[in-house]
C-alpha cells in the first residue's frame, strides 16, 4: 500500500502600505509627527511606521528610532 501525502499550501503574510503623492517626506515635521501621522493615516503599529518614516528621509530604522527619542526629550524639556 502507498501513502501519499497531500502537500497544503503555506499561508503567507503580505503588508502594503499606500501612500498618497505628497504625503511623503516633509522637512518641517519632525520624525516623530511623520510616525504619528502613519499610525494614524495607514493604521500602521509604530514599528512599522517607524521603518516606513526611516525610509523616506534614507536613514536606518535605528538612526530613526535614536532621532525620535531625541525630538521626545526635547519636547519634555521644552514642557518643562
Amino acid at each position: 500500500m502507498v501513502r501519499r501525502t497531500l502537500l497544503r499550501p503555506r499561508a503567507v503574510a503580505l503588508n502594503v502600505v499606500v501612500v498618497k503623492a505628497g504625503t511623503g517626506f516633509d522637512s518641517a515635521q519632525g520624525l516623530a509627527e511623520r510616525v504619528e501621522e502613519l499610525m494614524r493615516q495607514a493604521k500602521l503599529d509604530r514599528k512599522e511606521a517607524l521603518k516606513l518614516a526611516a525610509k523616506e528621509r534614507g536613514m536606518t530604522r535605528r538612526e530613526a528610532y535614536e532621532r525620535v527619542l531625541e525630538e521626545k526629550g526635547e519636547a519634555d524639556q521644552a514642557e518643562e
